[in-house]
């Protein structure tokens, strides 16, 4: 039973990619191809795949704060990859991801029509790079989210920020929104089953969490963003934010 209800989910996330990455190559031919246009669209289908996809996997919702308004940048702490979907379905923004993931079969290829912005983390001047190309992306009206702990864990705690990406936020006094996001669920430890952390593999890993019964996301926007001139401020006042709002599992 948990083999068909895993299979029959994949099975929804592949025919739903596929149909949505043809209305979006469809769609550039039909209304446009210009930056803004594009971005628009994409934003508008991120938005789709992210509800379709996150409720084919079983993923209820409890919502608190008010949903940022696009063009936006947000931070949050990061748990799992499918915070993405969370992010997705709510906001409809692209994600800053490794660059290491723009190789991986099917989720890269998503990734790049998704629009995300990969990093080199291994090359300290990629992050001049990708801080213009944040600012191109917002100035289009794009959304913007990333995960400032640079890595995802069980969910017992919130890790340190990292700055590097705040660098054009603080020197353009650029508002930055936050949230908090956790996972629950009465029937499994979403510790294991759903945070992907540590040396946890991710074929196998969404493999078990495709057979798992539903669970629930919780997650709480900040009432305003922040902004600061001061890049160590700006994340140390991220930071302490999310953690003011963060419940461990």
């Amino acid at each position: 039973m948990k083999v068909a209800k895993a299979l029959g989910r994949i099975l929804l996330l592949v025919t739903t990619a596929a149909v949505l990455s043809l209305v979006y190559g469809l769609g550039l031919v039909f209304v446009g191809a210009s930056k803004r246009t594009s971005i628009r669209l994409r934003m508008f289908l991120v938005r789709v795949w992210g509800h379709i996809s996150s409720r084919g996997i079983g993923m209820k919702f409890e919502v608190e704060g008010p949903i940022p308004k696009a063009p936006l940048c947000l931070v949050s702490n990061h748990l799992s990859y499918i915070d993405i979907l969370v992010f997705q379905r709510l906001t409809g923004s692209v994600l800053i991801s490794k660059s290491e993931v723009a190789s991986w079969p099917v989720v890269g290829h998503l990734g790049r029509i998704c629009g995300t912005i990969f990093i080199d983390r291994k090359r300290i001047r990629d992050v001049v790079r990708v801080s213009a190309e944040l600012q191109s992306r917002l100035e289009l009206g794009d959304s913007v989210v990333f995960f400032p702990e640079a890595t995802s864990t069980n969910g017992s705690a919130v890790l340190p920020f990292k700055s590097s990406l705040l660098n054009y936020f603080s020197e353009a006094s650029y508002p930055v929104h936050y949230a908090s996001i956790r996972y629950h669920s009465s029937l499994f430890d979403v510790s294991d089953k759903v945070c992907w952390w540590g040396d946890m593999t991710f074929g196998p890993h969404i493999w078990h969490l495709l057979q798992q019964p539903s669970f629930t996301c919780h997650i709480k926007f900040g009432t305003e963003p922040v902004t600061d001139s001061d890049r160590k401020a700006l994340t140390q006042t991220l930071y302490d934010k999310i953690v003011q709002s963060f419940v461990a599992e």
